[in-house]
């Protein structure tokens, strides 16, 4: 019998900086930019933040920018306990059977400030303080060390959530047959308390307009939902060994996830939510071989999830909401291979394959701002999902001198569902070496080594913008997206003791 338990408590505080988001989130020049906030303005001033004393040129490129500080202390109380007998069986097999259960519950806050900065469009981009003569003459103070919307409190929830599960196992070996059985049951229940959020001026002067003025705040009040679900797993899977070198398998395995609780947003009047797991469906079978030269492996799988649910956040009236939470059904089938070489002592040529096909099978979004929804996207391929996927490399590895050389390849994908944009495929070459110094009487050794990722510089776009929300991104001429890096050096020490 084992059994343990854990409590953890979280300071968890982070922030988010989203470049190019706002009413100008492409690069504008700066004299577009205050005509597009102030048609028929009389003149304007504009200066560095840092005091520098270079002038901005009109012609200069200026851009919106969202910061969001994001507050989710955490406290996390667990506990396991299992139990497991071995059996043998009259013709020489054994069984393993395990059962047991796992407790859970889960308090987090959810707390988001946010606000809007100014700043110039280069490499090195610094904060732009803005005054301008609107057309009535007054004179309006637009940016203040960069910042010219404060925003202000835009979340303040509190959730909480309680899981109860108990499985139970049996592991079989049966002369040339493996074979594993799982079964789980799992309950769930929890609150989202989500508080509401006021506006309230902040300042104002008699003889200057700001547009600084106001600011969200919490108000004290909450409004709550519960929810409650129960789900089951099952997992099946077999081996077979047909010679010394070749093993048949398959498994097959139906699980689920319970969603995130901040999506599901309580409804004045409604005290419970509408709360389903989301089903998964996996299936795989194939073969491995194995002798002195080469060891691989080839195989077909199927996954099916149902009802997932995705929270999709964008920057809606210059603030980044939850826009909407879609339910998806999504398949793939695809078929992986891996494959090691020995060329020679110590030298190893090893690669990998995977092609996928996969698509969206139903796809409803439930807009959380106007409370509509829409089925849109069935039939496309999933969002930021490549078809092909590889990698090649040569290791070389004598216990104490290593060294590889290799390439990893991602096929070509969507930025979101919508499929209108293609990201070109990624090429990455890793290049590495080390030495390892260790003594043969005891299991002590440090090993010193130097890496080199993206050997060649290339380019490439990992995914689109993920703050585009359910329409997706256009194509013009400045992109967002998220490059991989640039050529990087590491050299690392590793101790084992």
């Amino acid at each position: 019998m084992t059994s343990k338990i854990k409590y953890a408590n979280y300071k968890h505080n982070f922030a988010l900086y989203v470049g190019g988001n706002g009413a100008n989130g492409n690069p504008i020049t700066l004299d577009n930019y205050v005509e597009s906030i102030a048609p028929g303005n009389l003149g304007y001033t504009a200066a560095y933040q840092s005091g520098s004393d270079s002038q901005i040129n009109g012609n200069d490129l200026v851009i919106d920018n969202l910061h969001v500080d994001r507050l989710r202390p955490m406290t996390d109380y667990s506990g396991e306990i299992n139990l497991t007998k071995s059996i043998e069986t009259a013709n020489g097999g054994n069984h393993n059977i395990t059962v047991g259960s796992y407790i859970a519950r889960t308090e987090a806050e959810d707390v988001n400030y946010q606000y809007r900065v100014l700043t110039e469009f280069n490499n090195n981009p610094q904060l732009v303080n803005l005054n301008y003569t609107d057309a009535s003459g007054n004179n309006v103070v637009y940016s203040q060390g960069g910042l010219y919307n404060r925003i202000g409190q835009t979340a303040n929830n509190f959730l909480s959530q309680n899981r109860l599960a108990l499985y139970v196992t049996d592991e079989m070996v049966l002369d040339r047959w493996r074979f594993d059985v799982g079964f789980r049951w799992e309950h769930t229940d929890g609150i989202n308390s989500r508080g509401d959020i006021m506006s309230e001026t902040v300042y104002s002067t008699p003889d200057i307009t700001t547009e600084l003025s106001d600011v969200q705040t919490a108000d004290g009040s909450f409004l709550r939902t519960e929810v409650n679900a129960s789900a089951w797993a099952l997992s099946l899977a077999g081996l077979y060994e047909l010679t010394e070198t070749t093993n048949l398998y398959a498994n097959f395995s139906k699980g689920y996830f319970f969603p995130q609780l901040r999506g599901f947003a309580p409804v004045p009047g409604i005290s419970e939510s509408p709360y389903d797991a989301e089903n998964i469906i996996q299936f795989e079978a194939g073969a491995k071989f194995g002798n002195e030269k080469f060891s691989g492996s080839v195989a077909g799988y199927y996954v099916g999830l149902k009802d997932r649910v995705s929270i999709r956040q964008a920057i809606v009236g210059g603030q980044l909401i939850d826009e909407t939470r879609a339910e998806q059904n999504t398949r793939t089938i695809g078929i992986e291979a891996t494959g090691d070489y020995s060329l020679a002592q110590y030298l190893n040529l090893r690669g990998n394959v995977t092609y996928q096909n996969h698509e969206i099978t139903k796809n409803i979004d439930f807009d959380l701002v106007n409370g509509t929804s829409t089925e849109a996207n069935v039939g496309n391929e999933l969002a930021r999902q490549p078809n092909l996927l590889g990698g090649l490399g040569l290791y070389y590895d004598n216990a104490a001198f290593d060294a590889n050389f290799g390439f990893n390849y991602t096929g070509a994908k969507f930025t979101d569902d919508t499929n209108n944009i293609e990201l070109d495929a990624i090429t990455i070459g890793r290049l590495g070496a080390g030495y390892t110094f260790s003594k043969e009487d005891n299991n002590n050794s440090v090993r010193l080594g130097v890496s080199v990722f993206n050997l060649f510089d290339s380019d490439g776009i990992t995914e689109g913008n993920p703050r585009a929300g359910s329409a997706g991104q256009t194509e013009s001429q400045f992109f967002v997206g998220r490059p991989i890096l640039p050529r990087r050096l590491f050299v690392t020490a590793t101790f084992n003791f």
